[in-house]
């Protein structure tokens, strides 16, 4: 395999396996104490925790500019941010809006997100509306298309980066949704020329969707 495709999928593997140990660390914790109810959450948590600081030091030593350098400086990034943060709540809005209509719920289950949903409004805000997204973005548009589009052309790096992206959220639900949110993640990525605006747009995506699933509930 082409060195850049295996630099690709080590801080993947990298996001599985402590993702995997946090889990059974805080699955432990519950069994023993049966105090801890949340353990996705918390697990989820943690483990973004712990990666946000070891993806930025891995865009440092492996080089990978958070600013593209044909964008960077050239175009005016407020609206792009701006953008970037309704263009997330109405595509969470939609999306959900949509999943309701076609009742596709019938057809598929989701038991990761109700879960993470079962969580105190407080957790999931903290995990779900600020790790998270913070975590994914440096891993998915930081990492994986950073060093995916060393080897092929953007566009298709961008595709094969929502692919991933796509796939890793492990349920068709969920499948079904982040491939079209990750074209539009790199979309301003390109245009606003950094992960502020990715990272902006993730947030507000699942801030729209953690507030409407507690309104609602």
């Amino acid at each position: 395999m082409d060195k850049n495709y295996r630099s690709a999928f080590l801080p993947v593997l990298l996001w599985l396996f402590v993702s995997g140990i946090m889990t059974a660390v805080f699955q432990a914790a519950a069994e023993k104490t049966g105090t801890l109810p949340d353990v996705d959450t918390a697990a989820s948590g943690a483990a973004s925790a712990l990666l946000i600081p070891a993806y930025l030091l891995m865009l440092k030593r492996w080089k990978l500019s958070i600013h593209s350098k044909e964008k960077s400086g050239l175009r005016n990034r407020g609206p792009w941010l701006l953008a970037a943060g309704i263009a997330g709540a109405g595509l969470s809005l939609l999306y959900g809006w949509l999943t309701a209509k076609i009742h596709i719920s019938e057809y598929f289950t989701n038991d990761v997100q109700r879960a993470y949903y079962s969580a105190p409004l407080w957790q999931q805000l903290i995990v779900f509306c600020m790790l998270t997204p913070v975590c994914e973005e440096l891993l998915f548009r930081g990492l994986v298309f950073g060093t995916v589009r060393r080897k092929i052309s953007g566009w298709r790096a961008a595709v094969l980066t929502s692919a991933l992206f796509s796939v890793l959220h492990g349920n068709p639900i969920q499948m079904l949704y982040a491939f079209p949110m990750g074209l539009v993640l790199q979309v301003f990525l390109y245009m606003e020329g950094g992960l502020e605006a990715p990272i902006l747009l993730h947030i507000c995506a699942n801030l729209a969707s953690v507030l409407t699933e507690y309104i609602l509930r």
